[in-house]
């Protein structure tokens, strides 16, 4: 076999197993969006765009002010802590620190705790937003939201911006600075911790 047929070959095979990947995820993307529930009513943070079987609840903001997203979000939870997870569906980093956020909430699910996902729609669609969450059936309520709220947000709280943020915010409306580290070292134990507080 010439070296030139050898190349020819392996390009077919990377282009066949990609083809076969492509159909797979998208396979999977539609099991997921079958089998939820697709809803499109106003609610509290904004359109409520679909409810998926893994526990996941899908918004649409519509809030003008990152200040009424906010209050609604602290109004909402009162008496219970709140994780918010500023991400991108773009962003390498908020992905791979997705299945960690998977974790606590399965862990912490017994305890007064909150996990709110807010995606900006800088450089994406809602359909890509829709399309990750279903391929990591990440569960919590999650809110697509426009990139000026996101950065608005980011004032509110000395985290410095940039994807991915974690914000806590104690059982009284409190932020908490440095409470949740961006890596693995946020466990269970330690939001029970916070929380009990």
């Amino acid at each position: 076999m010439t070296p030139k047929k050898s190349n020819t070959m392996k390009w077919q095979l990377f282009i066949t197993i990609y083809f076969l990947t492509s159909c797979f995820l998208a396979a999977q993307v539609s099991d997921y969006t079958y089998g939820s529930k697709s809803v499109s009513s106003d609610n509290k943070y904004g359109q409520l765009i679909m409810e998926m079987p893994f526990g996941a609840k899908l918004y649409r903001n519509h809030y003008i002010k990152a200040q009424e997203l906010l209050d609604t979000i602290k109004s909402l939870y009162k008496g219970k802590a709140i994780f918010m997870d500023f991400w991108a569906t773009w962003c390498s980093p908020c992905i791979q620190a997705m299945p960690n956020t998977k974790r606590l909430y399965i862990e912490t699910k017994n305890l007064p705790i909150e996990f709110i996902y807010l995606c900006t729609d800088y450089r994406t669609s809602m359909d890509n937003w829709i399309t990750k969450i279903s391929i990591l059936q990440q569960p919590g309520i999650h809110i697509f939201v426009e990139d000026a709220i996101i950065i608005e947000m980011w004032k509110s709280f000395p985290v410095g911006g940039g994807f991915p943020s974690y914000i806590y915010i104690d059982s009284n409306g409190q932020f908490e600075p440095d409470a949740v580290p961006l890596n693995e070292s946020t466990t269970a134990e330690r939001l029970s911790g916070l929380i009990k507080k």
